[in-house]
C-alpha cells in the first residue's frame, strides 16, 4: 500500500580532500512521497564552501542562489536530485551523495485514528477474521450520482424533492413541453436510502457551477446571464451542502472573462474560479466536469493540483469500477464517465443500466454518473423518485445516491487508509488510520468484518471524536459505519434551532434526519434539546431591583429568568395577553409606568413557535421624581463640525421624558413634539454654515424641563465634484467661455489652466460664475480648475474636455443613422463624407457623443444622459426589423449598407405620445433632411400620419415610394438658440409604425 509521510532527511557528509562520504538513507515506507516545504538536507562534519545543487536528470547541475551553509530547507515543488558541492580552499571540488526526493502534487494533511472495541464470543478463529474497507459506503451493492448541470431548479424542485421541501408556485421551469406536477404541494416522502443498521441518509446530487456568473451573485444555465437566471443564493448552496449536496466546475473564466486556451490560462481561470467558489460555497470545490465536450478541460485538469477528479461526456474517458481490485480513482489514471443526455429519453435508459449492472456480478458493475443538458427538472425528479421507490429506502435498499465529491472521497480514504487489528480478552481492537486531505468534508468510513461473532449482550466502544456511529450484525457478519465530522453535530443544532424558530412539519423531519445521524448519547442530549424546546417556557423569576425599593424612574428595564425555550416576551400592567404586543426575547424588555404613585403591577408572558407560558405576576411601588435636564452636548463636545447632521447627548434626571423638542430657535416656533426614545438626539442643522446654538426642552406627565443649549460651528468641507464649461457644450466657436463648478464648502479663491498640474496660474478671487479664456488653437481643449477656502484647504483638481472649433458653420452638414449599439461609430463614405453612427442605447453612466460633420469635424454632441433629457426621450427609438426597406442597385446618395435599418415607435403609441433625440449644436438656423425607406406598404399607406418635429416645427411625409433611397422630408428654418438644443421628434397620428432611416441637419445662412 502506498503512504505518504511528512520526511525530514539528513546527509551526514565527512569531508577531506579526496572524497566526500554520506550516511546511506534508511525508510520504511513503500514509497516515498514528500510535501512541500517538509524537507530538510543537512551535511556533517565538513571543511570548505558548500553550494547545493538541483538537477532533473542528474546529469546538468545548477547551483542554488544563497545555498552557502550547511543545510538546504527546500521549498519548491519540483522532483530532482539534489546534492551539495563543497570545496576547501585550493582542495579539488568534493560532492555529497545524491538524494532524489518525489513530490506529490495531492498532499494529505494528517491522519485521523479511529479505534474500535468489539466484544467477541469465545471460539473465535483470530486467522479467519478479516476487516475491511468495504468497495461501497454502507458496504451497498450500486453506485448513482447526478449531476445538475445546467438545470435552474435545483433549489426549489430538486432540493425541495429529496427533501421534502415546499415546492413554490410557477417556479418549474419545462423545455420539452412535458407535463410537470401541479406546482405548490409538498412531496411526498424524502428520497433516502439507510445504513443498514437503521440510519437513514437523503439522497445527495452535484451541482455544476458557473464562477464567473457567481460574481453576479447568482448561478445561470450554459451561456445565460446571471441576472437573469438566478436559482441558488450563497444561503441556499450552504444549506445544500449540509444536506450533502457538492459543487464541481463547469466552465470557468478568469478575472478578465476569458475562459482558458492552454494549460497556462486554464491554471489562471482556475485560480480565479476557486477564489470566487470558496467565497460562494465555503469550500474549495475539487472536481473538473468537462464543459461542452471539451477535452481540453481534462488535459489541463491532469496538470493543476486544485483538480482532484474530473468527469467527462461519454467519451475518451473510463468507467469507474469500484469493485474491481485494480480500481484507480487518481485523476492521472482515469477520467470518469458521465452519462449525459439531451432531452427526457434518459429516464428508461439509466433505470435499464442500473438494472443490469445490479443483475450481473459485482465485478461488472461501475460507478453510474448522470447529468442532463438543459432538461426539465421535474424530468431529473421522476428519475429519482423511480430510483429511491425500486433501489432505494422505499425499495431493495440496495442503492447509495451520493453527490461526487462522497463518492470520491470515500474511494480515495479506502485506498489510503491502515487498518491494524488484534484479539485481547475476547475483544476484536481494531485501529483505522485514514489520512486527511484537503478540501475533504466527508469524514465518514464504513467497515466490513467478516468471521466475527459480536457478543451482543456487550457494546461496541469506538473513538470519542467519532460524532456518528452505527453497526449491525448477521451472525458473522459485521458492518460498521462512522461519522468522525464534527460539522454533523452543528447540523443537527441548526436544524433543531429552525424547528423552533418556524414549528413546521419539513424542519422537523430535518431536525429529525440531523439527530439520527449522531451517536446513541449525542442523540439523546439532542432529542431532550428538540422535545423541551416544543414546551411552554416557564418563568422563575423577574430581576431589575429588589422587591420593595422604591423605583423613581417611570421606564424600567426588566429581565425575566426562566426555563426552556422562549422567543418572544411581553410585560404590561394588563393581566390580558396582547396578540399586539410580543417583542423578541433578544431585545431589551422594558414598561413604562404609569405616572402615579403606589404599587403597580406586573404581568410577563413568554412564548416559543409552539406554547405560550403562564403569566407571571409582580408588582412594584413607584414614586415619581421631576425630570430635570440638565446640559445638552454636541457632537461629544466639539467646537466644530464639517457635517450639518449632528448627535445631541442629554443629560437629564427624575422621571424619563415622554417627548422632546429641539431648535435653533429659542422659542421652538414651528418646532413639534418629538417622542423620546434614547438620550442622543439627532438633528440637522439649517443652511447656511456658520456658527449655530441648539435647544432642547424635554416634557414628562410630571412637567416641562427647563430650556437648555449648547453652541457649535458647522464648515462644510470643500469639495469641487465636478465643472461643466459653457452649460456642458461639447463644441464652442468663442475663445472665451464660462465655468460653473459643482462644489461644497466656501471657496475663497480660485486657478485654472489648461495645464493639468496649475503650474502656470496664480489663485484669483472665486464666484460661482468664472470666465476663462481659451488658448487660440482649434481643437481639443481641457481645463483644469481647483479651489482654495480661506484657511488654505485645497479642493480637488477637477476638468472638463470640449472641442472649440472654427466660427464659420453655413452650409455644413451633420449625417446621423442610429444603430443598436452602445459606442458612437464613425463610417467613412466613397465621396469623402462622414456619417454618425449613432447609439440608440441611453445610460447614466456614458459620457455625450461628440458628433463630426459630414468633413469629419467635430461639430455637436448628441445628449445620451437620460437625467439631461425630456421624459419622452429617456426611452430610445427601437429598430423595427419587420420594416426594413429591400434596396438593390441603389441610385441615390447613400449606400444600402446605410439606410437599410428602419427605427421606428411602437404601433401603439400615438401622439401626444413621442419620442426622439436631442443634440447640441452653434446657435443658428437650420435644415433637417429626414429619409423615409420601407417595405412596407401598409406604413407608406399611412405616411401622412407620421409626424417629424424639430424645435416645435412640424412636417409630415407625402408621396415617399416603397424603398426609398432619394426623396428627403424637408424641415426648413429650424432655430437653435444660444442654449444650443436641437430636440427631434418621431409622432403619429395614427397606427402607422412611424420612424426614419437617416437625418441630414444642414446649417442655413443667416
Amino acid at each position: 500500500m502506498k503512504k505518504r509521510a511528512f520526511l525530514f532527511l539528513f546527509i551526514l557528509v565527512t569531508l577531506t580532500c579526496t572524497r566526500v562520504l554520506a550516511q546511506q538513507l534508511v525508510h520504511k515506507n513503500d514509497s516515498l512521497d514528500v510535501l512541500d516545504s517538509s524537507v530538510r538536507l543537512q551535511l556533517g562534519d565538513y571543511r570548505g564552501n558548500v553550494v547545493w545543487q538541483h538537477s532533473l536528470d542528474k546529469r546538468q547541475w545548477n547551483d542554488l542562489e544563497g545555498s552557502n551553509r550547511n543545510y538546504l530547507d527546500i521549498n519548491t515543488d519540483r522532483t530532482g536530485f539534489y546534492r551539495a558541492r563543497i570545496q576547501d580552499g585550493t582542495c579539488f571540488v568534493n560532492y555529497s551523495d545524491t538524494v532524489e526526493l518525489n513530490y506529490v502534487s495531492t498532499p494529505t494533511y494528517g491522519n485521523d485514528t479511529l479505534r474500535f472495541q468489539i466484544p467477541i464470543h469465545e471460539g473465535y478463529h483470530p486467522d479467519s477474521i478479516r476487516v475491511y474497507i468495504p468497495a461501497l459506503k454502507y458496504n451497498k451493492a450500486m453506485a448513482v450520482s447526478w449531476i445538475n448541470d445546467d438545470n435552474l431548479n435545483i433549489w426549489n424542485w430538486v432540493h425541495a424533492l429529496i427533501n421534502r421541501k415546499f415546492v413554490h408556485t410557477g417556479s418549474l421551469q419545462n423545455h420539452y413541453g412535458l407535463d410537470h406536477p401541479q406546482p405548490g404541494f409538498y412531496p411526498k416522502e424524502a428520497l433516502e436510502y439507510t445504513d443498514g443498521a437503521g440510519v437513514r441518509h437523503r439522497f445527495a446530487g452535484t451541482l455544476a457551477i458557473f464562477p464567473h456568473l457567481m460574481e453576479d451573485m447568482g448561478l445561470g444555465r450554459d451561456g445565460l446571464a446571471a441576472s437573469n437566471n438566478k436559482f441558488c443564493s450563497p444561503r441556499e448552496l450552504r444549506i445544500l451542502r449540509d444536506f450533502g449536496t457538492t459543487a464541481c466546475y463547469h466552465d470557468i473564466k478568469d478575472s478578465a472573462g476569458i475562459g482558458p486556451g492552454n494549460q497556462e490560462s486554464y491554471d489562471r481561470a482556475l485560480k480565479h474560479a476557486s477564489k470566487v467558489a470558496t467565497g460562494f460555497l465555503d469550500y474549495t470545490p475539487k472536481i473538473m466536469a468537462e464543459p461542452n465536450g471539451n477535452h481540453s478541460y481534462m488535459e489541463w485538469g491532469k496538470n493543476n493540483p486544485l483538480i482532484q477528479m474530473q468527469t467527462a461526456q461519454n467519451t475518451v474517458v473510463d468507467r469507474y469500477y469500484p469493485f474491481s481490485k485494480q480500481a484507480s480513482i487518481d485523476k492521472s489514471d482515469i477520467v470518469v464517465e458521465r452519462m449525459f443526455y439531451n432531452g427526457g429519453s434518459f429516464v428508461d435508459e439509466m433505470l435499464e443500466r442500473i438494472e443490469s449492472e445490479m443483475a450481473g456480478p459485482d465485478s461488472l458493475r461501475s460507478w453510474l454518473i448522470g447529468a442532463n443538458h438543459e432538461c426539465s427538472a421535474d424530468i431529473e425528479g421522476r428519475f429519482f423518485q423511480e430510483v429511491y421507490q425500486r433501489f432505494g429506502a422505499a425499495g431493495t435498499d440496495q442503492i447509495w445516491f451520493p453527490s461526487l465529491d462522497e463518492f470520491y472521497e470515500y474511494q480515495w480514504i479506502r485506498q489510503q487508509a491502515e487498518i491494524k487489528s488484534h484479539i485481547q480478552a475476547n475483544v476484536l481492537e481494531v485501529e483505522l488510520i485514514v489520512p486527511r486531505q484537503e478540501n475533504f468534508w466527508f469524514n465518514e468510513v464504513s467497515l466490513q468484518l467478516e468471521n466475527v461473532a459480536f457478543d451482543t449482550s456487550r457494546t461496541i466502544a469506538i473513538s470519542d471524536h467519532c460524532v456518528g456511529a452505527s453497526w449491525h450484525w448477521q451472525d458473522s457478519l459485521g458492518h460498521i459505519h462512522v461519522n468522525y465530522n464534527p460539522k454533523t453535530q452543528q447540523r443537527a443544532a441548526k436544524a433543531i434551532r429552525n424547528y423552533l424558530r418556524t414549528a413546521s412539519d419539513s424542519d422537523r423531519e430535518d431536525a429529525e434526519y440531523f439527530i439520527q445521524l449522531l451517536r446513541p448519547e449525542l442523540k439523546a442530549r439532542y432529542t431532550t434539546e428538540l422535545q423541551q424546546g416544543t414546551m411552554a417556557p416557564v418563568i422563575e423569576d423577574l430581576q431589575y431591583r429588589q422587591k420593595g425599593d422604591t423605583i423613581q424612574q417611570g421606564l424600567i428595564t426588566v429581565e425575566v429568568v426562566y426555563q426552556g425555550i422562549a422567543t418572544h416576551v411581553q410585560i404590561s400592567s394588563d393581566s390580558i395577553a396582547d396578540p399586539n404586543r410580543w417583542q423578541s426575547i433578544d431585545e431589551p424588555l422594558q414598561l413604562a409606568l404609569e405616572y402615579r404613585e403606589g404599587i403597580h403591577p406586573m404581568f410577563v408572558y413568554l412564548k416559543n413557535a409552539f406554547e405560550t407560558s403562564s403569566v407571571f405576576k409582580d408588582s412594584l411601588y413607584y414614586k415619581p421624581q421631576a425630570l430635570q435636564l440638565h446640559a445638552i452636548l454636541i457632537d461629544q463636545g466639539n467646537r466644530i463640525t464639517r457635517s450639518e447632521n449632528i448627535r445631541v447627548e442629554t443629560y437629564f434626571t427624575g422621571t424619563a421624558p415622554t417627548h422632546y423638542r429641539i431648535s435653533e430657535d429659542s422659542t421652538f416656533a414651528r418646532s413639534n413634539w418629538i417622542p423620546f426614545s434614547g438620550s442622543t438626539l439627532s438633528f440637522a442643522l439649517s443652511k447656511p454654515s456658520g456658527k449655530k446654538k441648539v435647544y432642547v426642552q424635554m416634557k414628562a406627565e410630571s412637567g416641562l424641563s427647563k430650556i437648555v443649549s449648547d453652541q457649535i460651528e458647522w464648515i462644510e468641507p470643500l469639495s469641487l465634484q465636478g465643472l461643466s464649461i459653457q452649460s456642458g457644450a461639447q463644441v464652442v466657436t468663442n475663445q472665451t467661455v464660462r465655468l460653473t463648478p459643482s462644489y461644497l464648502g466656501l471657496p475663497e479663491w480660485y486657478r485654472a489652466s489648461e495645464t493639468a498640474d496649475l503650474s502656470d496660474v496664480e489663485w484669483r478671487p472665486f464666484s460661482d460664475s468664472i470666465f476663462y479664456t481659451l488658448s487660440e488653437d482649434i481643437g481639443n481643449k481641457t481645463v483644469y480648475l481647483q479651489l482654495q477656502e480661506s484657511d488654505g484647504s485645497l479642493s480637488e483638481i477637477a476638468a472638463s474636455t470640449l472641442y472649440m472649433s472654427s466660427p464659420d458653420y453655413v452650409g455644413r452638414k451633420m449625417i446621423v443613422v442610429p444603430y443598436e449599439g452602445k459606442e458612437a461609430k464613425i463610417i467613412p463614405m466613397d465621396q469623402g463624407h462622414v456619417i454618425n453612427h449613432l447609439p440608440l442605447w441611453q445610460n447614466e453612466f456614458y459620457d455625450n457623443t461628440l458628433l463630426l460633420d459630414h468633413t469629419g469635424i467635430a461639430w455637436a454632441t448628441r445628449i445620451t444622459k437620460p437625467s439631461q433629457l425630456p421624459s419622452e426621450m429617456q426611452k430610445p427609438l427601437t429598430i423595427n426589423r419587420d420594416k426594413y426597406p429591400e434596396l438593390s442597385e441603389n441610385t441615390g446618395v447613400y449606400p444600402d449598407s446605410v439606410i437599410n435599418n428602419y427605427f421606428a415607435l411602437p404601433e401603439k403609441e400615438l401622439l401626444p405620445l413621442k419620442k426622439g433625440l436631442r443634440f447640441i449644436l452653434p446657435e443658428g438656423m437650420y435644415t433637417l433632411q429626414i429619409l423615409l425607406s420601407t417595405r412596407d406598404e401598409t406604413i407608406l399607406a399611412k405616411q401622412s400620419s407620421i409626424v417629424y418635429e424639430a424645435n416645435g416645427i412640424r412636417v409630415s411625409p407625402q408621396d415617399i415610394p416603397v424603398n426609398n433611397n432619394q426623396v428627403f422630408v424637408c424641415i426648413a428654418n429650424v432655430p437653435v438658440q444660444s442654449d444650443g438644443v436641437l430636440d427631434f421628434y418621431v409622432g403619429q397620428t395614427d397606427k402607422a409604425v412611424a420612424g426614419f432611416n437617416l437625418i441630414e441637419i444642414i446649417r442655413e445662412n443667416e
